[in-house]
């Protein structure tokens, strides 16, 4: 992928909290027909760098019998900016529509695992994430243990060990700041939960590169 300097993150820590707040990603293979893709949402485990899944035994990533290299693409906030948000327009013409967005794509080695301690600790690892991102807190032990064994049965892991992370703000810096004031506003004004993140992104990274400068 390309990035450009400008749109690079300084810290890990931003590519971490994009996956673990938009956790569904496309995972992309090559299995020897050609680029395969699937849409799992995946549980970051920074400490030991792995991205861990499951897939439906259906699934033909699950019959995957050796390591394979794989891409994983998250996508975080994306949204339309238009000229007309930004007040210098009146004085300078010179401003084009653009699309802001957030990714991170990461490299890596995928494996298929079939362990059911591994699935078992899997799930409730997912659920826990999940269910508190909620604010619920249903658990893996609330479903009947009979019910709980045949899903097992019909599921497979996905784990993938981090091999490089990379990822791209493309949050057009608008200069002067009071274009950057008036595409937030348009944002936040939009109504809809991606502008608003949007915003909020290009806001915080705006304050970030003035601090740099």
């Amino acid at each position: 992928m390309y990035v450009a300097p400008r749109h690079q993150p300084q810290n890990q820590e931003l590519l971490a909290e994009l996956i673990h707040t938009n956790p569904l990603a496309a995972i992309v293979i090559h299995d020897g027909r050609g680029l395969d893709a699937n849409h799992i949402p995946l549980l970051f485990d920074e400490d030991a760098g792995l991205l861990c899944g499951h897939v439906s035994v259906a699934n033909e990533l699950a019959s995957l019998n050796k390591e394979v290299d794989t891409l994983a693409l998250f996508q975080g906030p994306q949204s339309y900016i238009s000229p007309s948000w930004c007040p210098s327009k009146l004085t300078n013409p010179e401003i084009v529509p653009t699309w802001n967005y957030a990714v991170v794509h990461v490299h890596g080695r995928l494996r298929v695992v079939h362990d059911e301690d591994w699935l078992f600790e899997h799930l409730e690892a997912m659920t826990l994430r999940q269910e508190t991102s909620v604010g619920l807190s249903w658990k893996v032990s609330d479903a009947p243990p009979t019910y709980l064994n045949r899903m097992l049965k019909g599921i497979a892991g996905i784990e993938i060990r981090i091999e490089r992370m990379t990822g791209k703000w493309k949050t057009t810096l608008m200069r002067p700041e009071e274009n950057v004031a008036g595409v937030c506003a348009a944002l936040r004004a939009s109504g809809t939960d991606d502008a608003s993140e949007m915003a909020e992104l290009i806001h915080a990274w705006s304050t970030t590169n003035k601090a740099n400068e």
